[in-house]
């Protein structure tokens, strides 16, 4: 289950990233800057660079070293994390090597790599830990089972957050005996961190370390205490970068003035984003007119781009795309459904490119479209008939909308092992051009006629790809084309072509929303770009950072080389603001992420309705953890009668907060599990939690009545299906013992005997009344009661 709940953290993770790299405004403290965290997982390379001697150059670059050294020997790197875990006194080594191979180019070599086994009778557990060869600093270790039984952390906690965080400084100098207080900074922790009510309890702390009395944007620390006061976690970022001197050479007012003087706004329409493909909602939005974020060096005064290049800003020009002979035409699907079959969706594809006839199709698979779960679309690869050898064999990938034919994506790939990317880019880089650059964008102008419906009226061409390296050492053709309504670009949605020198088609990736067409009349900007302007300049300031440029290859096989600089970006002096632009309609600051799935928040304000209440702590609780959130006013309202599918809803943000975002990334939702719930409806996420969890079943209940009032049977009877007992239950209805005077009234007698004999119900009432209105209030107690069972059974809870 653990490792399930960090599956879905990466995977978020991933989609945030993704977000904030479609919007054409800059977004400064989303840069992988002071407040970088990660959780622990796998075998990523991990410590800190703050305990060795800093260069002071005019910008660091990122030396590898050519074989890893060692100060220390295998046995006592095993005896460094045996000592900091005991709960590994079963683990044994099984093997220990020296070096990172797990990476490439690996960021810090010397490290002794520790593969730990746990067996459990005929079951095995392995995970590794990582230890710095040269200090015996431990650098990554995670442990997370098996447990025995009694060992899990569940709800309530023996430790409080605070104690956590106490144990979690004490193990970090422990750990890394080179740091001080003075090295280490706590960062925020993200809101997607927090953990669910249901399940061990998991605090999660981060660090960033100081370089040079800046904060690191590489050195970052991240500990993990269960509530049982545990460290069950630890990873350290170590590299090798050199940071270049923190005293600027620039002054602050230069920069500032320089920043300012190249600082323009303009409207754009700009989506609120919900999870995995999820509906996006919109808003007409004042954004910076740069691309990209506008950095400058803090030694040159030079204007930076995302990849440390040094660049001029000027706002970006569009050009109108040129009506050509070939245009989009849907093509009329062949299947029972009108849907395009996979052979037509193939076809398609393969009359773009003639290297297409000489490959292999593999099978394919209908799927909705990872940005919109509305549009099935065909997945298709094709791959060598003949490989040309161990590594390098050509592939490709396209998607195509099964709706009307048009193909989404197009991938022309080749993969190399790590070691010989490098190479290989100098070689795709020495490919001889037999096409101009305007032949190559005239070709590039006929596939956008060709494959985007009404390309000359809706997209525009961008002046240059923004977005392009000169670092890369690739000398491909890409053009990027942005979407417009009237004059207004639409925020992500994007066109792109890459060509290469001999005019090959390698990528072709188009993304269009459908949704921001029936909103966009509605949006006015009442708000005057001089308000944007002065909002702007009183919610941000210059700060001076270091920042991490390049470190990674492109789609093209180039290699953009890792450095530090020291620069000045803005940011939002309220880091809540972070991710947020400026309403033209409303005049407020605005987040593009404002509509994910609440996850917990210890520091949320409580309600105003709930003091004195007696289940003033439980109500208290589900806010915390962002199962209940309060109205406008801040009321909870806890003597409000709910429904079934309101207790639905609570139920699964306790079990799983974020099951609501991913329940449709594997488009499942396609086919809702009970009748009367629509994949629309607010009820759907939850409803088909209970179905795959079978807490309910859909052959016994086809229906849910979720509109319905829930009643306390109604809720004894779901309470009892969470920890799997209906079929016990069912056993003790006619030999149950109980005592309320209305025991006549109730249907289901051994499903409310068990939930009493629990605890999830008073049983000292003389009446149980078993069609009575469940309130709020009565419902966060039972769900609470239900927690607090955790780990008192023989069998888990709500797993």
């Amino acid at each position: 289950m653990r490792r399930h709940r960090e599956m879905r953290r990466s995977k978020r993770k991933l989609f945030l990233f993704s977000i904030l790299c479609l919007s054409l405004m800059p977004m400064t403290a989303y840069a992988d800057t002071v407040t970088t965290t990660m959780t622990v997982s796998g075998t990523s390379v991990s410590g800190s660079a703050a305990a060795k001697p800093v260069s002071a150059g005019p910008e660091g670059m990122a030396k590898e070293t050519a074989k890893p050294e060692a100060k220390i020997t295998k046995e006592e790197a095993v005896a460094i994390v045996r000592a900091l875990f005991p709960q590994l006194n079963k683990a044994e080594p099984r093997q220990v090597e020296l070096g990172n191979n797990h990476s490439y180019p690996a960021p810090y070599q010397n490290v002794w790599n520790i593969n730990w086994e746990i067996r459990n009778g005929n079951s095995s557990y392995g995970f590794n830990s990582l230890v710095d060869s040269i200090s015996g600093e431990l650098l990554q270790t995670h442990v997370g089972g098996p447990y025995e039984d009694g060992e899990e952390a569940y709800y309530p906690p023996k430790v409080s957050e605070e104690e956590a965080f106490r144990l979690a400084k004490a193990f970090l100098f422990k750990a890394s005996p080179s740091l001080t207080e003075a090295d280490i900074r706590t960062a925020d922790q993200p809101k997607y961190m927090e953990g669910a009510l249901f399940g061990p309890v998991q605090y999660y702390f981060s660090f960033t370390t100081m370089i040079n009395g800046l904060p690191s944007p590489n050195e970052n620390i991240s500990v993990t205490v269960d509530g049982n006061g545990e460290v069950t976690a630890y990873n350290r970022n170590k590299t090798v970068y050199e940071y270049p001197s923190s005293t600027p050479t620039v002054s602050l007012e230069d920069a500032t003035r320089r920043y300012m003087s190249a600082f323009d706004l303009r409207l754009q329409y700009i989506p609120v984003y919900k999870p995995y493909g999820q509906e996006k909602t919109w808003f007409l939005g004042w954004t910076p007119a740069a691309v990209g974020e506008l950095i400058i060096d803090a030694h040159s005064g030079d204007y930076l781009n995302f990849s440390g290049e040094v660049v001029q800003p000027e706002e970006l020009q569009f050009k109108k795309v040129p009506q050509g002979d070939r245009r989009f035409e849907p093509v009329k699907g062949q299947d029972a459904n009108g849907l395009l079959t996979s052979d037509q969706a193939f076809e398609l594809v393969e009359a773009l490119s003639p290297a297409m006839q000489s490959r292999t199709r593999s099978p394919t698979y209908l799927n909705n479209h990872w940005s919109d779960r509305n549009k099935q679309v065909w997945n298709l690869n094709w791959s060598e008939k003949t490989p040309s050898g161990p590594y390098g064999s050509p592939q490709s990938s396209a998607i195509v909308d099964a709706a009307t034919g048009q193909i989404l994506e197009f991938r022309e790939t080749t993969f190399y092992p790590p070691y010989m990317q490098q190479q290989m880019a100098q070689e795709t880089a020495g490919e001889e051009a037999s096409v101009t650059k305007q032949e190559a964008e005239a070709q590039a102008l006929e596939l956008v006629n060709r494959l985007y419906p009404n390309a000359s009226e809706e997209l525009r061409q961008m002046g240059s790809d923004p977005f392009a390296s000169k670092q890369d050492g690739n000398r491909n053709f890409s053009f990027r084309f942005q979407r417009f309504i009237g004059d207004i670009p639409v925020s992500g949605d994007y066109t792109t072509v890459a060509l290469s020198p001999s005019g090959k088609l390698l990528t072709y990736s188009s993304s269009r929303s459908a949704q921001i067409d029936k909103e966009a009349a509605s949006l006015q900007a009442k708000a005057t770009k001089a308000e944007a302007e002065a909002a702007y300049r009183e919610a941000s300031e210059l700060k001076l950072q270091y920042k991490n440029f390049g470190g990674y290859y492109t789609e093209n096989n180039g290699y953009i080389e890792p450095n530090v600089k020291l620069t000045y970006a803005y940011a939002f002096k309220d880091e809540s603001k972070t991710g947020s632009m400026f309403d033209a309609s409303t005049g407020q600051w605005r987040s593009m992420m404002n509509e994910m799935n609440p996850a917990a928040n210890k520091a949320a304000p409580m309600p105003t309705d709930v003091k004195g209440h007696p289940a003033q702590q439980d109500l208290e609780t589900m806010v915390r953890y962002g199962i209940l959130k309060p109205d406008d006013r801040g009321e909870l309202r806890p003597e409000e009668a709910i429904t079934v599918g309101d207790w639905l809803n609570m139920a699964a943000a306790a079990v799983s907060p974020y099951y609501v975002s991913s329940r449709s990334y594997s488009g499942s939702e396609a086919k809702p599990t009970f009748e009367d719930i629509a994949a629309d409806s607010p009820y759907y996420a939850a409803a088909e939690l209970f179905a795959q969890s079978k807490w309910l079943d859909p052959k016994i209940t086809p229906k849910l009545d979720a509109g319905e009032t829930l009643t306390r049977e109604r809720l004894a009877a779901l309470l009892v299906g969470m920890m799997k007992y209906g079929k016990l239950a069912a056993q003790f209805n006619e030999r149950t013992e109980l005592t309320f005077a209305d025991r006549e009234q109730i249907k289901q007698q051994g499903v409310v005997w068990l939930a009493v004999r629990l605890g999830l119900f008073d049983g000292t009432q003389q009446r149980f009344e078993p069609a009575r209105a469940v309130t709020k209030a009565e419902a966060a107690t039972a769900l609470m009661q239900l927690v607090r069972l955790q780990g008192k059974l023989d069998q888990s809870i709500a797993r």
